[in-house]
C-alpha cells in the first residue's frame, strides 16, 4: 500500500495538470478510489500508529492524496 500511495500521491496526482481535459475523468476516478481505500486504511493505521514507526511514510503519501483531492 505504501508504494501504491507513493505513486498515486507523488507521480500521478501531482502531474494531472500535464494531461488534456479529456483525460481528467480518469484522475477523478483515481482520486475517488484512492480516497475510499485510503480512508479504510487510514482508520486502521491510526488505530495502531503508536505501535509502528514505519507508518509515517504511508501517512505522508496519503496526506498528499488528500491535499490534492479537491483540486
Amino acid at each position: 500500500m505504501k508504494h501504491i500511495f507513493k505513486i498515486i500521491g507523488g507521480d500521478m496526482v501531482m502531474t494531472s495538470h500535464r494531461y488534456g481535459h479529456d483525460y481528467q475523468p480518469n484522475f477523478v476516478n483515481l482520486k475517488k478510489g484512492s480516497l475510499d481505500i485510503g480512508g479504510k486504511l487510514l482508520f486502521d493505521l491510526l488505530a495502531y500508529y503508536d505501535l509502528n514507526v514505519q507508518l509515517s511514510d504511508t501517512v505522508n503519501n496519503l496526506s498528499g492524496i488528500l491535499t490534492f483531492a479537491d483540486s
